[in-house]
């Protein structure tokens, strides 16, 4: 009997411990799955609140796209956008209805409906991780069967380069292109890795989906992956977590590569890899008769609005221009014939004039990481 009683208080305990994790919205919801082509992308029919930076409900359609379900074909008297990019146009920590996908399609809709009874619709590719060899593929092998007419791609400077370079990236889970005799020659071991065929199994495939259907278990497998990463580091707490200017120095000096020239032979390639393959993409979508249109994404200190601040930040690191990135791609764009918004320098003065942070949240630090509601709100706008 004493067995019996404890089992049912241990099974009312878990009970209510999934009831209350629910009714707080709190979750981290497995939402990848591997891809033979991308490597990675995110699972079809998942959803689940994301609480480890903001706080935001995430549901991924039947396509594996982020947002409300869509179809195929492409109705009469529909625009159609594709957007491409990483984890800021995943948008992850805000709901839907305030990602830059999201109220980029309303504003479209709202404020400059087509006079003949069209509208638009935004669809989101992006996915956490990507860089532009992945978007590339993306778009090659997702993209077209949705008949898109215009294709845009969220370029973020701060690891979209380094994401292009096996040996900067130091990930076997990924596609590269490597360049050579002047062209793209595409990298696919991935698919052979020892950590892509593990994750690529029916075991943790199976998992995961146990996963999603319990908060408590995600708050656990979440407090595990904590627990691992605090250990492998010397000590539990950063010092700089108090000082947001140290904290923004150690930042920029982890990605130097986009504010200044590059500084080795690894990162001097790694930009004539992303340069090309922004050719490559723009050569596809004009075979496609659609329109290509790249812009940046704001990094925490080109969107940071305190002067002195971001000022004492490039004298701490050596640095004179937060937005090499932006310019150099500019450039390039130019070049190749491709249309290029700058939008981390609008971003910055925006961010400047309105003196508002548009990257970070409550839980994480402001002015630190993603965009938040404000921070898609602005790009939408532009």
């Amino acid at each position: 009997m004493r067995l019996i009683a404890a089992g049912l208080a241990e099974c009312i305990a878990i009970g209510l411990a999934e009831c209350g994790l629910r009714l707080l919205e709190i979750g981290f919801p497995q939402i990848y799955v591997t891809d033979q082509f991308c490597g990675s992308r995110l699972r079809a029919g998942s959803s689940g609140w994301w609480t480890s930076e903001g706080h935001g409900y995430v549901s991924i359609n039947r396509f594996g796209l982020r947002g409300p379900e869509t179809t195929i074909e492409k109705p009469d008297g529909v625009t159609r956008i594709a957007v491409l990019g990483d984890s800021f146009m995943e948008a992850l920590q805000v709901d839907w209805e305030q990602s830059f996908c999201g109220q980029l399609e309303s504003l479209l809709n709202l404020e400059h409906p087509d006079k003949q009874g069209g509208r638009v619709e935004v669809l989101n590719f992006g996915v956490s991780g990507y860089g532009t060899a992945q978007e590339l593929l993306m778009l090659k092998h997702y993209v077209w069967q949705f008949s898109p007419d215009i294709v845009l791609l969220g370029f973020f400077p701060e690891n979209d380069i380094r994401n292009n370079s096996r040996s900067l990236e130091q990930n076997d889970t990924k596609p590269y292109f490597e360049l050579v005799d002047g062209g793209l020659t595409l990298d696919a071991s991935f698919l052979t890795s020892v950590a892509y065929v593990t994750a690529n199994s029916g075991y943790e495939q199976n998992k995961a989906t146990i996963v999603n259907r319990s908060n408590l278990l995600q708050v656990l497998k979440e407090a595990k992956r904590i627990w691992s990463l605090r250990r492998s580091r010397s000590s539990s707490l950063s010092s700089d977590q108090d000082n947001p200017e140290a904290r923004l120095a150690s930042a920029v000096n982890s990605t130097r590569h986009c504010y200044a020239e590059p500084a080795t032979q690894e990162e001097q390639l790694a930009w004539k890899v992303t340069e090309r393959l922004l050719a490559e993409m723009h050569v596809e979508v004009t075979q496609h008769a659609a329109k290509l249109h790249v812009f940046t994404i704001s990094t925490p200190l080109s969107g940071w609005p305190n002067d002195k601040t971001r000022a004492a930040v490039l004298k701490a690191t050596g640095l004179s221009d937060s937005l090499y990135a932006e310019r150099r791609l500019r450039a390039s764009c130019k070049n190749a014939g491709i249309s290029m918004i700058p939008l981390g320098e609008q971003m910055l003065k925006h961010a400047r004039d309105a003196d508002v942070y548009l990257h970070g949240f409550d839980n994480s630090g402001l002015g630190f990481g993603h965009w938040n509601a404000a921070g898609h709100k602005v790009a939408a706008r532009i």
